[in-house]
């Protein structure tokens, strides 16, 4: 399936959830290979990390997205995602579209 302008942005800082953010890697490279994947992996493993790299679509975002303080970072990491992806710019008290 051709990405088409979208993306899938996964989050996850449970270590013991490991196996399920893997399968969703796996899923998604194998489904949707020309689509890019963002993934908030923190903490970071070295052993995740090396196992990622095989996977050109794949960002590796070692860390929390900015903001994010609890357990729902999803407003956070959209936030980030669609700033850069669909040309929206987000303000302190504004969001507008850049032309």
């Amino acid at each position: 399936m051709p990405s088409r302008g979208m993306a899938f942005c996964l989050a996850e800082d449970r270590l013991d959830c490991e196996t399920g953010l893997r399968l969703a890697i796996l899923s998604l490279c194998k489904h949707c290979p020309d689509t890019p994947v963002y993934v908030y992996r923190p903490p970071l493993t070295p052993q995740f990390a090396s196992w990622v790299q095989q996977f050109p679509q794949v960002t590796l975002i070692p860390q929390k997205p900015a903001g994010a303080m609890q357990w729902n970072c999803k407003p956070q990491a959209l936030k980030l995602l669609l700033c850069g992806l669909v040309g929206i710019r987000v303000g302190l008290s504004e969001t507008f579209l850049l032309a």
